[in-house]
């Protein structure tokens, strides 16, 4: 079970469970800019004085398997009893990973092959996001790219022990940054309504995520006080606790490439494409219902979703979308974030991790994805037979 905090004075809280620990040796993760910026570091400053700990820093914005390797030759220096992450998402999976890679040498090979197998939890991670958004801190998923291709590591043992949920860390983020973690959060809610993974509980904690991020995402980007903080820290969280169990669908699969490839935050690049599946995942643009229970099934979840986002249906639904990334500063248009001929597209396409396209509850072929985002490119046939 996870020791759960959530709120204002949220990790003043977690700080009672982390003594109670008794650590010696505190490996602290965190990002380059963030935890100084945050006010973390004053809070868990005299937590921190009094124990030994290092911290670590130093790895990409999208870990790379370098980094990781790199972590856990800093993390095997010290006998440390204790991981400590606090930062955004890539910071949870870098402290995840480390965590991982440490207590289970062989894991490199696991994950090429497909088959990881965690050999123990390693030691207790606690976890204390300062963005709203990426929910990793309630997940048992990390991300990890290996020669430039992503992989996912999904396992029990990642789950964080410990979590520190506190609107106060989030308040120095951008608004750039609090519109592309809102919609990450957001996105994963939606996501995990429809997906086929879902289940009842999950659903609950998806359309509870719905309920405190769609009113108040706009506001808490261009004019946030507290109020709007804290809803939008527990969305994000629940949204990740959502995915924890449902898992992520076709938005999320296309959006990684599109990050790596074009340098645009995760939860940005997942909001460029999810608009479009509103209508597509409703069963009413081609493909084949996977959805259990078919087309009635179907129609309910998107009768209930759209009623979650004030809608009369989906076609409504994927128009507020898209004027909602608008007030909220995000580009919607692939053209202008770079994306702007077919055989771009095309890539984009490609790339789309055939697990995440199976647990939506429509399945597209990747000729039918072609056209269903291609309106802007004169809807040129998928040409990429190695992937059709």
């Amino acid at each position: 079970m996870t020791d759960e905090h959530i709120g204002i004075g949220a990790l003043s809280s977690a700080l009672e469970t982390l003594e109670s620990l008794n650590p010696e040796r505190i490996f602290l993760v965190t990002g380059k800019k963030s935890y100084d910026s945050s006010d973390a570091c004053h809070i868990l400053a005299p937590f921190l004085t009094s124990r030994k700990h290092q911290r670590f820093l130093d790895f990409s914005v999208n870990p790379k398997l370098e980094d990781v390797l790199s972590g856990v030759e800093a993390y095997q220096q010290g006998s440390f009893d204790l991981i400590l992450a606090v930062g955004g998402g890539s910071v949870m999976d870098m402290a995840k990973l480390i965590n991982a890679f440490a207590h289970t040498p062989d894991i490199h090979q696991m994950l090429l092959d497909g088959n990881v197998i965690l050999k123990t939890p390693g030691v207790p991670l606690a976890a204390v996001p300062t963005t709203a958004g990426s929910g990793s801190e309630a997940t048992p998923f990390a991300v990890i790219y290996i020669n430039g291709e992503k992989y996912s590591l999904s396992h029990a043992y990642l789950k964080p022990g410990i979590v520190a949920v506190d609107p106060q860390l989030s308040s120095h983020m951008p608004p750039y940054l609090t519109a592309s973690s809102g919609f990450d959060a957001l996105g994963q809610a939606v996501e995990s309504f429809w997906a086929r993974g879902a289940t009842e509980e999950s659903r609950g904690y998806a359309a509870t995520a719905i309920s405190l991020i769609l009113p108040t995402l706009e506001k808490a980007v261009n004019n946030p006080t507290m109020t709007e903080r804290l809803a939008m820290a527990k969305g994000a969280y629940l949204a990740g606790k959502a995915i924890g169990i449902s898992k992520t669908t076709i938005a999320h699969a296309l959006s990684y490439y599109i990050t790596n490839h074009y340098k645009i935050p995760h939860g940005h690049a997942v909001a460029l494409t999810l608009g479009k599946f509103f209508t597509a995942n409703s069963g009413c643009c081609g493909g084949k219902i996977l959805a259990p229970g078919g087309r009635t099934h179907l129609d309910k979840t998107f009768e209930d979703l759209s009623a979650l986002f004030g809608q009369a249906g989906p076609a409504e639904c994927s128009n507020f979308w898209l004027e909602l990334m608008s007030a909220c500063g995000l580009e919607s248009d692939f053209a202008k974030v770079g994306i702007n001929n077919a055989d771009h597209l095309e890539k984009v396409v490609a790339s789309v991790n055939t697990e995440r396209m199976e647990n939506n509850p429509v399945k597209f072929s990747r000729q039918e994805l072609f056209k269903l985002l291609s309106k802007d490119y004169n809807e040129r046939p998928f040409m990429n037979k190695q992937h059709a």
